[in-house]
């Protein structure tokens, strides 16, 4: 029997994307986002979570201050801890282990698997 993985799908601009779920620290629906240009553009500002300040991540064209912004999902990638806003949150999905991630569909839409270690850089 083969190994199966836990990826959470959710929406970011016009596109669904999977992330799996053992990265997924929490969901939040109402975060109060920090803008801090000093962060560089990459990082357009902070949420506090849990008595601390996680950055935020830009991704998939929502920002944190425009109606998209639905949900922020703070995620953890071996000592990283940085959040990103999403438009929805749909579902955990589960998935045989592949060898190397591969997008998959549900109900004819794309759904991009993310690569933790690719998105904040190594």
């Amino acid at each position: 029997m083969k190994p199966v993985k836990k990826y959470l799908v959710f929406e970011a601009g016009k596109e669904l994307y999977g992330i799996e779920l053992k990265y997924v620290l929490k969901i939040k629906n109402n975060a109060k986002f920090y803008e801090l240009p000093s962060l560089g553009k990459d990082y357009p500002g902070v949420i506090h979570f849990d008595n601390r300040f996680i950055p935020v991540a830009g991704f998939g064209g929502v920002n944190p201050g425009n109606s998209e912004a639905g949900a922020v999902l703070i995620l953890r990638y071996r000592t990283n801890e940085f959040s990103i806003f999403v438009k929805n949150v749909f579902d955990i999905y589960e998935l045989e282990n592949m060898e190397t991630a591969e997008d998959f569909y549900i109900d004819g839409k794309v759904v991009k698997l993310i690569n933790l270690e690719e998105f904040i850089g190594g």
